[in-house]
Order: structure tokens, then sequence, then C-alpha cells
């Protein structure tokens, strides 16, 4: 597929970067390519190192294609123009953005970055300007320049960015609220998109070990900055320690917002339910009580960081909440299972890192009068030194655990199970299983009315699981007698079936 091409002529002096070279001033282009494979007569190909190949390497294969001239970040043995500059990563996305006619120009550039939170603040955020009446689109792990939801985010690249935005830009929409992922802003995809607003919702350590480091991470996050149009404005999370910091030195207008610590908007959770939450937020002289879809700080901060979005751009706070009573957070964040008044009640989340698994734990510990019971699904990024924090967490919060693995992981889940069970003090205490179903059904052969189950991972059919693990066990009581209809989640008795062996840690022992 041919990456980039336009009626305009484009010039070199047309973008920020420095471009030198003899002639780089004279020449021009109308189309680009990043690999050689997708060059094609009259591109200038751009030369880009990634983590698996060099683009330098590729500059015959792309002259035999009809690339033109190159752009690259060091002399090249060809004989083709080659203008140099010194980040041809950047160079691309500007490139890409100037051939579209900078459709970010013509629209209300919103962009959310963090740790955390950035598709739920989305949502909310998209919800108010809905409430105002006006146009967006958005392309977040939901939804991708379209309304309708999406399976799976597709690969996040500078002309797919630029495609999405220009079409946007002609149907007339007048804002794009844009989900900024930390390896995507490291390796400059969104370079050329121009924002008037930039939330910056946490900055906390790398769980996913993408950046080597926590202080890479941030300054990742913080990479969204550069992005900003002169006279743009930042929404910031006062209540994450790291943005605190860098908010005391920023020169630019910024806007803040927290539950804990002095902000420019500021909320208070006046009560919280297991299933929603009342929060008052104060912006100014004006104060607005909400009612919030689902529990938990991290859901009232992403509905404060919308607010803070929406007063700058002079939404009145009664419209902004009435869209939040009607908005909910992301997919699978704190989301309840309608079951059975006589069933445990039941939530799925996909928070697996450890500042997520905190808030959502906490949460429902605070609201349930039972035990709380917790099926973990490790996911395959989780990085190997955060994986024991996981196990701390769990050991602490839940009164117990069924410890799994996601799919993907195979043959490394005696590993990924041991580094998360490094973290206990009582190792023998919680279930350890293979396979998501084998932990569901140990949980919920236990689980009594009363009782919280709440079942964290990655894996989208783990809520149907769950229900039927436990019309499973109802039926059984069924057929065990009368004894199901005065308690149908009674202890499990002789006469019932017994439930499937679930494998302790020590097994994975002896059959290694």
């Amino acid at each position: 597929m041919h990456q980039l091409s336009s009626s305009r002529d484009v010039s070199f002096r047309d973008l920020p970067c420095d471009v030198r070279g003899s002639g780089s001033e004279q020449f021009r282009f109308s189309s680009c390519a990043s690999t050689w494979r997708e060059c094609q007569p009259g591109d200038l190909f751009i030369a880009i190192t990634r983590a698996d190949s060099d683009g330098h390497d590729d500059v015959d294969e792309a002259r035999r294609r009809g690339a033109v001239a190159v752009l690259a970040e060091r002399y090249l043995p060809t004989d083709l123009p080659v203008f140099l500059t010194e980040d041809t990563r950047e160079a691309y996305g500007h490139i890409c953005h100037a051939l579209a006619g900078h459709p970010t120009r013509e629209m209300h550039g919103i962009g959310i970055a963090g740790t955390s939170g950035k598709t739920s603040t989305a949502r909310h955020l998209n919800a108010i300007l809905r409430a105002a009446g006006r146009l967006s689109v958005s392309a977040t792990d939901e939804r991708w320049f379209d309304p309708q939801p999406m399976e799976s985010r597709p690969v996040t690249t500078a002309p797919r960015i630029v495609a999405g935005l220009s079409d946007a830009a002609a149907c007339g929409y007048q804002h794009a609220v844009l989900e900024l992922h930390s390896p995507h802003l490291a390796r400059r995809v969104w370079s050329g998109t121009e924002l008037d607003t930039l939330v910056l919702t946490n900055a906390t350590a790398d769980f996913r070990g993408l950046h080597n480091s926590a202080d890479n991470h941030r300054r990742a996050v913080l990479r969204s900055l550069g992005l900003l149009k002169p006279h743009g404005m930042v929404i910031v999370n006062a209540d994450d320690a790291a943005l605190r910091s860098w908010l005391e030195t920023c020169e630019m207008p910024a806007i803040s917002y927290g539950l804990k610590h002095d902000a420019t908007i500021e909320g208070e959770i006046l009560e919280e339910t297991p299933y929603d939450q009342l929060l008052i937020v104060h912006a100014g002289c004006e104060s607005a009580p909400i009612r919030l879809a689902r529990p938990g700080r991290h859901n009232a901060s992403n509905a404060l960081a919308a607010i803070a979005t929406g007063l700058s751009l002079g939404i009145d706070l009664a419209t902004m909440a009435r869209a939040l009573e009607l908005s909910s957070p992301a997919e699978r964040v704190l989301e309840p299972l309608q079951l059975d008044p006589d069933y445990p009640r039941v939530f799925v989340d996909r928070g697996t890192l450890p500042d997520r698994l905190r808030t959502t734990l906490s949460t429902i510990r605070r609201t349930t009068t039972g035990k709380l019971w917790v099926v973990y699904e490790t996911p395959a990024d989780l990085a190997k030194d955060h994986r024991p924090a996981v196990g701390t967490l769990l050991e602490r919060y839940a009164s117990h655990a069924a410890l799994c693995v996601h799919a993907s992981i195979g043959h490394r889940a005696l590993n990924t199970l041991h580094d998360l069970l490094d973290g206990y003090e009582d190792s023998g205490r919680d279930c350890v299983a293979v396979r998501l179903e084998q932990a569901i059904d140990w949980v919920c052969q236990r689980v009594a009315p009363g009782d919280a189950l709440v079942v964290v991972g990655e894996t989208p059919h783990a809520g149907q699981l769950v229900q039927e693990a436990l019309a499973a066990r109802h039926a059984d009581f069924e057929a065990a007698g009368n004894l199901a209809a005065v308690l149908p989640f009674a202890p499990t008795n002789a006469s019932v079936e017994a439930p499937p062996k679930i494998l302790k840690f020590e097994d994975f022992r002896r059959s290694a």
C-alpha cells in the first residue's frame, strides 16, 4: 500500500525541523514512503531506524522502486539526492501532515496522555462534547476515527493518523479527541499533530517495561507537550506527584484538577456504593453534584479531567454534569455483571497494572461487607520487576485470590506465576492455575452471597465465564435437593460432584 501522496507539492522549508543538503531549499515532492516495499515512482524515501530494521540499509531497494530522493540521518552511498535531518521519525510525521494540508489546524485537537485513564477520560469528554452540541471524533483504544467500536486498535502510524484526521476535517468535525500512548510518543508517531488542549492524567511507573525506566516513561509522556500549538492549554492531574512537581515550573497556560491536592478544579467523593458514587465538583464559584456510574477514585479523577477540559472549551458545568451522569467509563472498568440477587456481586476490570489494581481492590474492599475474591489474569506485558508488587496487593486486599496467566504467555506461565508469588508473605494462601477457566471455577465454588468477586484481566469474555460457572454451581445445588431454595451457595456437600482439581504452585514444581 502506498503510504501517502497528495495533489500539493511540499518543500522542506514548510517543515519545522531542520533539513540540510545540496538543493534542499528548492526540492519539492508530493508523495513519500518510509519503507522500501511501499515506494512508488516519484516518492521521497524517508530512512527510519526501527527496532527490527534500519531504513538506511534499504536505499538501493527504494531507488529501484522509483524513489527520487532520500531523507536520512547520515550520508549514504547512493546516486540519489540525500538530505539530512536529525530525526527522520520526527520529520516523517511533519511531512505526512504537510502533504495532507495540516488537518488539525481545521479542528480543535485534544490529546490525552498518561499511564492510565486515557480511554475513560476520552469517553467522558466525548459525552460532554455531544451534550454541548459539538461534533467530535475519537482515536482511542475503543474507536479509531469511527463512531462504531472496534475489536482492536489498528497499528498507529503517521499516515493512518493523517488519513483519519483528514476525513474528520472534511466531514466537518469540530473536535478530535486523541489517545496518546507513551510508546507512540517515544517513536514520534504523533509528530506533526497540532493540539489545542493536552490532558495529562498521570505519569507513574513504567509497569509494562516499554521504556526501561520510570524516567524514560515520564519523558515519553511529557513529549506530548511538543504537540501543543503556541496558544495551547494543558490540563494536569494535581494528585500525581510527578505531574504536580512539573506543574510548579510550567510556564504555559494550565488548569489543574484533583481529589486530594489543591487544584483549579477540585472534586470530593461524598458517597460511594459498589455500583456508583456521588462526586461534588468545585470550579471557581460554581459547584455541582454528579452521580457517576462507577465507583473508585480513578473514575472520579477521569471525570474531573473531562470537566476541566470542558471548562477550558467554555462548556457550562451544569451541561457537563448531565452528560457525565449518562456516561460511563471504558468497557471492563469496574464493570458490574447483571446477575440474580442471590448471586455474589461480580465485577470485571481490565486494569491489570499495579496502580490500577490497587485502586480497584481498595474500592471494592471499602464497599463490601463480605469477603473479597479476586481472579487475577497476569498480562503478557507486565514487566517482571513489577509482578511481585501485584502479589503483595492481592495478599493485602483480597480475602482469597486465584492467579492465572493470559493465554499468550504459554510456556512462560511457571516463571510468571513464580514472580507473582514472590510478593506474598504466605505463598500457599491462594490458588494458582494456568488457565483463566480453572481460576474462575475455583473461586465460583467457594464464593458466597454477600461476597464480592472481581475478575481482573484482559480476556474480553471473562464475565461470560463467571456467569457460566455460577450458573453451573447453582444447577448442581438444585440437582442435590431443596437446600438450594434456601441457600443456593451453601458449601458443596458429598452428593454434589466435586469441583475440578486446581493445581497449586507445588504441583508445578513437581511436574517441572
